[in-house]
């Protein structure tokens, strides 16, 4: 009869740790994102999708009105992106991968990565990130010092390596899923003796 339960247990926190609370690792291969970007701005900027897959963002007024794309990624894990990048106007043009994370309502950011893309080429941009303890990410390609340029993108990658957490570090299952059910351990009085 232990044995059973110490089965049942064990499995139950197996699948708990690969929910994961939803969140995802994309440990396996890079990930394609075509699906799911939307224009991060106070104003008019819109994002208007290209016949070959990709997408142009327009309207901008600031370097932070730009395509971000919501993720949930796992703490501790590092991520690698990448994005190919065009622009038409400037002879070139300072971008970067950045990402905004939320704890507590608070948002605060991060720039993961950096590239200069000349006018007319295809320039891939790259970046990484270890997710930290948020709530919320969401992942933004943005102009340095060009805040009206129209420009375009494709093929955007994410890409998870798992790192090893410290165990002092790795959270328990009580206060990762707290609030959302109770956990803990019934028995009867014969098998806890």
């Amino acid at each position: 009869m232990h044995k059973l339960i110490l089965c049942a247990a064990m499995a139950l926190i197996l699948c708990l740790s690969c929910a994961a609370a939803g969140a995802e690792s994309y440990a396996s291969a890079p990930t394609v994102i075509t699906d799911g970007w939307y224009p991060r701005s106070t104003g008019g900027a819109e994002l208007l999708i290209t016949s070959d897959g990709g997408h142009v963002i327009t309207g901008r007024t600031m370097d932070w009105n730009s395509p971000g794309h919501d993720f949930d990624l796992v703490r501790g894990v590092k991520y690698t992106f990448s994005v190919q990048i065009m622009q038409t106007d400037l002879d070139e043009a300072s971008f970067m991968i950045s990402v905004a994370h939320t704890l507590a309502g608070a948002e605060s950011y991060e720039n993961l990565g950096f590239g200069t893309v000349p006018k007319g080429e295809w320039t891939t941009v790259t970046g990484s990130y270890v997710a930290g303890d948020y709530e919320k990410y969401c992942i933004y390609i943005e102009t340095a010092g060009a805040p009206t340029l129209e420009f375009a993108f494709r093929d955007f990658t994410i890409q998870g390596e798992e790192t090893t957490v410290p165990e002092a570090e790795i959270p328990a299952l009580k206060d990762v899923y707290a609030g959302l059910f109770d956990f803990g351990t019934a028995v009867t009085y014969p098998e806890a003796v």
